[in-house]
């Protein structure tokens, strides 16, 4: 819901930053007349009164923590219907926008910031409920205007895991956690520890001293396979100022098997300490072709963009590795490679990671399907499904569910190009859109929704992206939650920052341009922008006889059903519970989709 000037005694001054779980702001304190930063949580997070239990729980052991690498948090709240936390506002930023800002950070600094980080986990650690972070990454590194660098959102990962020790719900592709940085462990599912801390703050630092993400790709499926089995990928030529040895100890700190890394991340910081500052690798006299780390740039001299470092094609070309053979058995680490292959089937096939109890989740959880769509959790239970608005959308009645996932987004043409290409789905009937003669193909459409695909093709490109179309209760449940809201945001009329209809924009628009426009469950564009296929055949009168549990619809019929509107509806079309209907083999310039998904494998 749209947050107002004043959050409780706060007057919120500026957005500093948002993220999976919330929005940050830079606040006053109207009692104190005091800077404060306001972190206000995601609408679809604060619907679900076990979160919300569970974060007051963890925000008041956060709130003890006592330590000058912490940023201190003083208070949560609850106002207009939104929960904020309270924290030190800190004006000198970010590590992530530090880093954004000088390429790459001078070996000492870095390590002055390692152990300043290290130094919190380990305080964290020794306190009696043992915390781990599970989240560290630059943007989670703040710093204060002495320009000490203190970390933020502890106890906020285990609110979100509830009381279990396994990182097991969704943020950012499955689980806690941000892809680039997370051990195998959590991809896994298996118990953290102070190592799995350990495994992120050596991916952190790898980052400050190259000005690169170690651990990348195209998708997080991608990523986990380079964390689970590919491991680190170090640079043919490391920056100059870096010591001899790094190599070996970042090495140490990233093996896949919690048990054979540093043991905490105290241990971590003083190796990166010992290795001797003086024994620099320099830069050799002539390059071979192979590709540099560029140099650090100063704050006064914006750094140019700089591609990652690549080997050059040809003998002695192919990135530095440390060995694996001399730290375990060989056999046991192709064993543990064979069982993960399976981890990464299923992600390539399915989902990155497959849950296997609901209990785990909640309001807010998020895992990734194989074609990089994030899907969102929706909870079993009831909601009130259909209007008094037009017959077909009578009775007013209760429906139970089961949990489900649901796309965020609807369908791209990026996604749905990548079906055609591997020989899952057909192409659509037609390339253009309404005011665009390229869209489906033309890379600047990417992230729009795929038009021009009829019933048929939205369930096999579902079905291969293993997922399906979702009934027509799942969706309108997605769509409107448990309050029986007449649009997704709620009962505000429509207008033109909330959705795509009534030809405001005469054409579709990317698929996250609306996110105000949002579901409680965080869904986007589920009203407006293009019209939805789901499963169901069409009834008239359906809604008269449906079952009162996990309807699926009339057994057959003629037409299929369509929900949401599209850019060219008028307001009483993008209500969450409006019937559309059309044969399955029609196409045109504003039909898409979305896919969903049971909890059970």
């Amino acid at each position: 819901m749209p947050i107002e000037k004043m959050l409780g005694k706060y007057e919120l001054l500026e957005e500093l930053g948002r993220g999976g779980f919330g929005t940050v702001y830079r606040a006053r304190d109207t009692t104190l007349d005091i800077e404060r930063a306001v972190k206000v949580l995601h609408p679809a997070l604060a619907t679900d009164p076990e979160f919300i239990t569970r974060f007051r729980r963890e925000a008041r052991v956060a709130a003890r923590l006592d330590h000058p690498n912490i940023v201190p948090v003083y208070e949560v709240g609850e106002d207009q219907g939104a929960y904020f936390l309270t924290m030190k506002y800190l004006p000198g930023g970010s590590l992530k926008d530090l880093i954004a800002r000088e390429g790459r950070l001078p070996f000492q600094h870095a390590v002055q910031i390692t152990r300043q980080i290290a130094s919190a986990l380990d305080y964290a650690q020794s306190q009696p409920e043992k915390l781990i972070h599970r989240d560290i990454k630059p943007g989670n590194v703040l710093f204060d205007v002495k320009d000490t660098a203190r970390l933020s959102d502890f106890g906020f990962a285990k609110a979100l895991a509830g009381d279990s020790n396994s990182s097991s719900l969704s943020v950012s592709g499955g689980m806690i956690g941000t892809p680039p940085y997370m051990a195998p462990e959590i991809w896994r599912y298996k118990e953290v520890s102070p190592a799995t801390d350990v495994y992120s703050l050596a991916c952190m630092f790898f980052e400050m001293v190259t000005g690169v993400v170690l651990f990348k790709g195209e998708s997080p499926a991608d990523i986990m396979t380079r964390h689970v089995l590919e491991g680190p990928q170090f640079p043919p030529v490391w920056p100059q100022g870096v010591p001899q040895g790094i190599a070996q100890v970042l090495e140490k700190a990233l093996i896949g098997e919690p048990k054979e890394r540093f043991q905490n991340t105290r241990d971590f910081a003083s190796a990166l300490e010992g290795l001797t500052a003086e024994a620099v690798i320099e830069k050799p006299a002539e390059s071979n072709g192979q590709a540099e780390i560029p140099p650090p740039v100063t704050r006064n001299e914006p750094p140019s963009p700089q591609p990652a470092a690549e080997p050059a094609a040809g003998p002695g070309a192919q990135a530095s590795k440390a060995p694996h053979g001399n730290k375990r058995d060989f056999k046991k680490y192709w064993k543990l490679a064979a069982g993960l292959a399976v981890i990464v089937l299923l992600a390539i096939f399915a989902l990155t990671i497959t849950p296997t109890s609901t209990a785990i989740f909640g309001i807010g959880s998020t895992i990734m399907g194989a074609d990089g769509m994030t899907l969102l959790y929706v909870p079993e239970g009831e909601f009130t499904m259909g209007s008094d608005a037009y017959d077909n959308e009578k009775p007013i009645h209760t429906v139970y569910l089961d949990a489900f996932w649901i796309d965020e987004t609807e369908v791209t043409n990026k996604q749905y190009a990548e079906c055609v290409s591997n020989g899952g789905c057909t192409p659509p009937s037609d390339s253009s859109s309404s005011t665009h003669s390229s869209y489906y193909g033309n890379t600047k459409f990417d992230d729009y929704p795929v038009i021009y695909v009829d019933w048929n093709q939205a369930q096999a490109y579902c079905a291969w992206a293993g997922r399906r179309l979702p009934t027509e209760a799942e969706w309108e449940k997605a769509a409107r939650g448990t309050d029986g809201n007449t649009f997704p945001w709620g009962e505000t009329d429509p207008d033109k920052n909330l959705v795509n209809f009534n030809y405001t924009v005469g054409d579709t628009t990317t698929v996250e341009k609306y996110p105000d426009g949002a579901s409680p469950y965080g869904a986007l564009d589920m009203a407006g922008n293009v019209w939805e296929w789901v499963n169901d055949w069409y009834g008239e009168t359906y809604y008269e006889s449906s079952p009162a549990s996990n309807p699926t619809g009339p057994d057959s019929g003629a037409l299929r059903v369509l929900r949401g509107g599209s850019w060219v509806n008028i307001d009483d079309d993008v209500r969450s519970a409006f019937r559309g209907r059309l044969g399955p083999s029609v196409t045109d310039l504003n039909y898409g989709f979305r896919c969903a998904r049971g909890t059970s494998p």
